[in-house]
């Protein structure tokens, strides 16, 4: 009788809604290809932005985690910049689906931005198109 081996050692979105945050080891170009800055509006209400990487797969989810899981604790407005998304797998996707629940759930208002037509096409493939209602 064989057993299986697990494809993966941990869980990349274990914890998202966590009350503790944010997991340690945010390191590395795709953590620090993911950004936040101040939205260029300004106002009040405005937040902040999140700016994905242009590579939102496996390998980069679980150092991607960390940056989001990190924003979602500070409550309030944000936007996900999208627009320079040029590779997404399902894990990915599974990340964004994760924190826009999340989002819910805290009453984070949560808004997406220039979402290019490699994550439109995978967010229809998989069905998330009322998921993730991406501009």
């Amino acid at each position: 009788m064989s057993t299986k081996k697990p494809v993966m050692s941990h869980d990349p979105l274990a914890g998202l809604d966590s009350e503790d945050g944010v997991q340690a080891g945010a390191t590395g170009e795709t953590a620090a290809a993911a950004t936040v800055a101040d939205d260029a509006v300004g106002s009040a209400t405005a937040g902040a932005v999140f700016i994905l990487p242009s590579s939102l797969t496996i390998a980069e989810v679980g150092e991607l985690y960390p940056a989001l899981a990190e924003r979602m604790q500070q409550g309030g407005d944000f936007v996900i910049d999208c627009s320079g998304v040029d590779a997404v797998d399902g894990a990915g996707l599974q990340l964004l689906a994760a924190l826009n629940k999340s989002a819910i759930e805290h009453e984070v208002s949560l808004g997406w931005r220039g979402a290019t037509e490699v994550l439109r096409q995978a967010i229809a493939e998989l069905g998330l198109n009322d998921l993730l209602e991406v501009a």
